[in-house]
């Protein structure tokens, strides 16, 4: 049975992976970017393509408004920045080092944004029958994890907020029926990752849509990576 998906940050790398493989089997994409006037690769994978600013909040409203009245399957939070998005140098970012702005900065688009998104589209989710909201994380955001890394100090913060946000959704949206998960997608060679990174975002968006499929609210409130497993928090 076809689905209809909610997908951010859908115009390049993992996002526009993603659309390719639930269009390409049949699935309803609406998909949003900040720009949908440059994203040609996207419009040839879906014609709901619709703006959207995760660090805006009327911005966010006009999307849910596009989506319709149509139920939703899934909403993939997979937008998100790092402070060189914001303008930062590599050195700017350490913890002792980055600036109020950038680090707020991060934490609108990547903590925010996503919950404003999820309360616009909760009706839609719960008119599904099985509504699964997927927040694209980050293994720099669990403490054990994140605690060896020297990444970006907002953008870690952020993505452990975004699990603090899964799994408040998680426990509050239970009993509707709706599944929240945070995910670790991967460490992808994109433009965020860097090509020295292992993977290819197809290969990780394929492993993603099987994960996406599978979720039942047995899963609810837990830190997955994009092969299934369970990550450590």
């Amino acid at each position: 049975m076809s689905q209809t998906i909610v997908l951010t940050g859908a115009n390049r790398g993992l996002g526009l992976e993603l659309a390719r493989v639930f269009a390409g089997r049949g699935d309803t994409v609406i998909a949003g970017c900040r720009n949908p006037a440059d994203a040609a690769d996207l419009h040839a994978i879906t014609p709901h393509v619709h703006a959207i600013d995760l660090g805006d909040e009327a911005s966010i409203g006009a999307f849910v408004t596009a989506v319709g009245d149509r139920p939703v399957d899934a909403v993939i939070n997979n937008a998100a920045i790092d402070a060189r998005n914001l303008g930062a140098a590599d050195g700017e970012r350490d913890v002792l080092v980055q600036p109020y702005d950038h680090f707020m900065g991060e934490i609108n688009v990547n903590t925010w944004g996503p919950l404003a998104l999820v309360r616009g589209l909760l009706p839609h989710l719960t008119a599904s029958g099985n509504g699964r909201i997927v927040n694209v994380s980050s293994q720099v955001g669990s403490m054990e994890i994140g605690a060896t890394m020297g990444r970006d100090l907002g953008y870690s913060v952020s993505k452990a907020a975004l699990n603090m946000v899964t799994v408040k959704l998680a426990m509050r949206l239970r009993d509707q029926g709706v599944t929240a998960i945070a995910l670790h997608p991967g460490y992808m060679n994109t433009a965020m990752g860097g090509a020295n990174a292992p993977m290819q975002p197809s290969e990780a968006a394929a492993s993603i849509a099987d994960v996406v499929d599978a979720l039942t609210i047995a899963d609810t409130g837990t830190f997955k990576r994009w092969d299934g497993t369970t990550h450590p928090w």
